[in-house]
């Protein structure tokens, strides 16, 4: 495919490679993609994501970097900005603060009824529920605590819960 256009003072027509490569050297010197045409002289200038490597850089010559940017999410945005104290909480609707509750509760529930059946703590219930409620509760701020489950299905539950903080992290860090 080539594309051309012209202005009063340039003239330049766009074309790909017909083997739709970037570039490879081939047994005898040859080469394929963008770097072939430029090698062949088929091209005065290639653009695209090339790698830079020392085989390529014997046969063209590579520019500084521009920019590289692998994630980006694109989102509309308010019409009118206002100033609130309450702007942090205002980055989720209600649902999502009463659904990250209502999970905290669940998954210290889950990891309370998994360590009744499994046997394996030694304290009393209410005392193991308040160390689960921190445990959980400190890791939603992303603070470390000194104790963890006791046991693997407990551990799995917090792990999950884990992820959970940082996919809502991240969404909370995108909506400020």
């Amino acid at each position: 495919p080539r594309l051309e256009a012209s202005y009063p003072s340039h003239r330049y027509s766009l074309s790909s490679p017909e083997d739709s490569q970037w570039g490879m050297a081939l047994p005898g010197g040859n080469w394929t993609g963008l770097v072939g045409m430029l090698h062949q002289n088929r091209a005065d200038m290639a653009l695209g994501p090339v790698a830079m490597t020392y085989d390529r850089s014997q046969v063209s010559t590579f520019t500084s970097q521009v920019s590289t940017d692998y994630l980006t999410v694109l989102s509309g945005f308010p019409d009118v900005v206002e100033a609130s104290v309450f702007g942090t909480l205002m980055a989720f609707e209600w649902k999502v603060w009463l659904g990250l509750l209502c999970s905290l509760l669940l998954c210290v529930f889950t990891n309370f009824v998994v360590d009744i059946f499994m046997d394996e703590s030694k304290i009393p219930a209410t005392q193991r529920l308040v160390q689960l409620w921190w445990i959980y509760f400190s890791a939603l701020f992303c603070e470390s605590s000194p104790r963890t489950p006791p046991n693997i299905p407990g551990r799995i539950v917090l792990a999950v819960w884990w992820l959970t903080v940082v996919v809502l992290m991240n969404a909370f860090t995108g909506h400020m």
